[in-house]
């Protein structure tokens, strides 16, 4: 625990920015973090050290598999994070920092709005930020420069829409600073007495900080993606056409999953699951058709196929909001619903609350449906709602975009973590999670998206335990991620290692889920952008389901078995994020039920 300790205070002076979005103090909240290639050359020596560290503890005890460490969840999963790192070094992920998912023009805004800033002290962090900038951004080139060197670029596809997101960004923060969305936390007044001369000399300063540092970097960014990063980058999609390309990839499927499954076994996977969904899809379909047949009204006709039902859903004015406010209400409600339910499943709902917000305008064209911030220890979770574009929003994925991305998904999953971490119950290299920088992967610390994917996919199917998915449209939708999920596995596998074009994946997505076009254009380029990320729902979900199969076995029908689920589930919160073999541990349905 104590080498624990001391490499998570190394974690938050390392990086700055994490610790910000996690609520530590343990980092320089008006530093940011230090990207140049020295930087990435010492993190690698630090690694190599603690693997050392490690090593000598463990022979200490006796050597490797000591039974004083055997059942040490922070030894085995501080050994895992570090030689995950150490395993995908040689991959230089870190040298591909920018694409329309990521980057600064996405990060710094996002970093900015998670800053306190209730005091002059508070904004004068927020400040120093702004000043810090330009210098990061010629980091970043740097980073853009050595991986042109190295042939380590995105995909074309995957940076066209940059350029517009930097303009975006800094649209008119020139000609008025002020109203640009980096002032924002310079705008609200402070009520300490005889600070007005003070605090306008602050905004005064930003202002200026703004118009004449973080402008001036982003546009000089944007000139050097137009001019020369993007016609150097290279136009193939797969992840297998970078230098070492094919155990590129296969070290981001371990990196994702935690798993030693191949490309071919992971896209055989994804057919049979992909086969299964189509199944249960066809039989609410069938259902559906039925009640027209009998009642009249919407929906679609008896023996219809499922691709002109998707069709016909896609088209469907039924299923569009009426407003951006009307979608937003949407989500409240059925939150209000699920919350209630809570209880059955689950033993103490966490005092975090959740918010529901905008998916910010400067991302939302390239940015998922839905998608959950965590802000670390006594901060509201973040759900964020895509309002670009209604129609491709359709009503029906409400409840299963909820239960992933909201309650009881990803928001359970990180205020537990906090709550526990807040109380010493659990460390915080284990507590917090870094929801940036997906496309650094395989070349950095492990976020075990099978643990964190895998849970809110397996949310998504608690949905009729907790009183949802009464109305068969939004239980066609819960199928319909099932699909996208499945899907991905056959996509991502498809593009990375057998060859598929982008638009032979986004046939597949249309044929096999009722995304919309843009939906499905947008998931294509996310998994070019992000290879393994997206195989892991499956992977995890699975795991965790079979898990529950073998506890229901064992005491299933038993008066004491809505008791043992919700240990089942507490255990799976109460953990921390850990590799698949780890929670494989914690599972075992040996641990539950009255005789333990």
């Amino acid at each position: 625990r104590a080498l624990a300790e001391r490499d998570w205070a190394w974690q938050v002076r390392d990086g700055p920015e994490y610790a910000s979005l996690v609520g530590d103090p343990g980092g320089d909240p008006g530093a940011l973090d230090d990207l140049s290639l020295g930087a990435f050359a010492a993190r690698g020596a630090y690694y190599r050290g603690l693997r050392g560290e490690l090593g000598a503890l463990e022979a200490e005890c006796g050597g490797p598999g000591a039974a004083a460490l055997a059942g040490n969840l922070d030894f085995a999963v501080l050994r895992d994070q570090c030689e995950t790192w150490l395993a995908g070094e040689p991959f230089g992920g870190h040298l591909m920092p920018v694409s329309c998912m990521e980057g600064p023009q996405i990060d710094l805004l996002q970093l900015l709005s998670a800053m306190p800033r209730g005091s002059l002290r508070e904004r004068a962090a927020v400040l120093a930020r702004l000043r810090a900038f330009p210098a990061q951004a010629g980091q970043v080139r740097a980073l853009l420069e050595e991986g042109l060197r190295q042939g380590r670029t995105m995909p074309r596809v995957c940076l066209e829409a940059v350029p517009g997101q930097i303009a975006a960004v800094v649209a008119g923060g020139r000609e008025d600073p002020r109203g640009s969305a980096f002032f924002d936390a310079f705008r609200g007044e402070l009520e300490a007495a005889g600070a007005a001369e003070a605090v306008e000399a602050q905004r005064e300063q930003a202002a200026a900080a703004i118009r004449e540092g973080v402008v001036p970097a982003f546009e000089a960014l944007r000139r050097f993606l137009e001019e020369t990063y993007i016609p150097g980058a290279r136009e193939a999609v797969a992840c297998s056409d970078l230098p070492d390309g094919p155990a590129h990839y296969r070290q981001c499927l371990r990196f994702h999953t935690s798993t030693e499954m191949t490309p071919e076994e992971v896209h055989a996977l994804g057919l049979r699951e992909v086969a299964r969904v189509r199944t249960e899809m066809e039989a609410v379909m069938g259902t559906l058709g039925r009640a027209v047949g009998a009642g009249g009204g919407g929906g679609s006709g008896g023996g219809r196929d499922l691709a002109g039902f998707f069709d016909e859903l896609r088209r469907s004015p039924d299923f569009t909001a009426p407003s951006v406010e009307a979608l937003l209400e949407g989500y409240r409600q059925r939150l209000a619903d699920v919350e209630a339910r809570l209880p059955d499943l689950f033993h103490a709902a966490p005092a975090l609350p959740l918010e529901i917000v905008e998916t910010p305008a400067h991302q939302a064209a390239s940015a998922p449906a839905a998608y959950y911030f965590s802000q670390g220890v006594g901060r509201p979770g973040l759900f964020y709602v895509n309002t670009h574009d209604l129609p491709s929003r359709p009503t029906y994925q409400t409840d299963v975009l909820l239960l992933h991305e909201a309650v009881p998904g990803h928001h359970l999953q990180a205020a537990h973590a906090c709550e526990l971490q807040a109380r010493g119950a659990l460390p915080a290299f284990r507590a917090n999670l870094e929801d940036r920088r997906y496309n650094w992967p395989p070349s950095r610390r492990p976020f075990y998206s099978a643990y964190v994917e895998g849970w809110a996919l397996y949310c998504e199917g608690l949905g009729a335990e907790l009183g949802l998915y009464s109305d068969p449209y939004q239980e066609f939708g819960r199928l319909s991620f099932e699909a996208l999920r499945a899907c991905r596995m056959v996509v991502d596998t498809g593009l990375h290692a057998f060859g598929w074009s982008q638009e032979r994946a986004c046939d597949y997505m249309l044929e096999n889920s009722a995304l919309s076009r843009l939906e499905a254009e947008t998931e294509v380029v996310r998994y070019i952008a992000w290879p393994g990320q997206a195989v892991s729902y499956k992977v995890g979900e699975l795991r965790i389901r079979g898990l529950r199969a073998k506890l229901e076995e064992r005491h299933g029908g038993s008066a004491a078995w809505p008791e043992i689920l919700r240990d089942f589930h507490e255990t799976l919160l109460s953990n921390g994020s850990c590799p698949l073999h780890v929670f494989e541990r914690l599972l075992d349905p040996a641990n539950f039920g009255p005789s333990t």
